[in-house]
């Protein structure tokens, strides 16, 4: 819950190992404020029943985080498919429109290659659908 008392949320990449920081909006402070306000220093954001060999609660495994994101997609009749990538892609794909940056996208997502994150976003197949359409023009 540490991660998420400043102005940004602080995590540690597993693939690569490196240190991350992200942003909080005001608009995500505020949602969050309530949640968090009577938690302790070291709780985990999203706690599982799950207990470690210690008793402390251990925080959800990304099995649940994408089984909660399946059946909030259901609740809301959402059908399109719904996986623990979904928001971040959405958020890449609204980044890269919104700003037109795909090295600044490329960064954020810790890509190698600015292609790799194109595609990550779809927008390679957005161009090749545009392609496409406009020779009927």
């Amino acid at each position: 819950m540490k991660d998420v008392r400043g102005d940004y949320i602080r995590r540690r990449e597993i693939k690569t190992d490196k240190k991350r920081r992200t942003p909080i909006s005001p608009k995500l402070r505020k949602a969050i404020a309530p949640y968090i306000k009577d938690m302790d220093h070291d709780d985990y954001l999203i706690r599982s029943r799950q207990k470690d060999h210690r008793g402390s609660q251990k925080p959800i495994h990304r099995s649940q985080a994408y089984r909660i994101l399946k059946d909030a997609a259901k609740a809301i009749v959402y059908r399109e498919d719904v996986g623990t990538h979904t928001m971040r892609k959405t958020f890449g794909y609204m980044h890269y429109k919104k700003w037109g940056n795909a090295a600044a996208l490329q960064k954020i997502f810790n890509h190698d290659v600015e292609l790799t994150t194109l595609m990550y976003i779809g927008v390679d197949q957005d161009y090749l659908d545009k392609t496409i359409m406009g020779l009927y023009r």
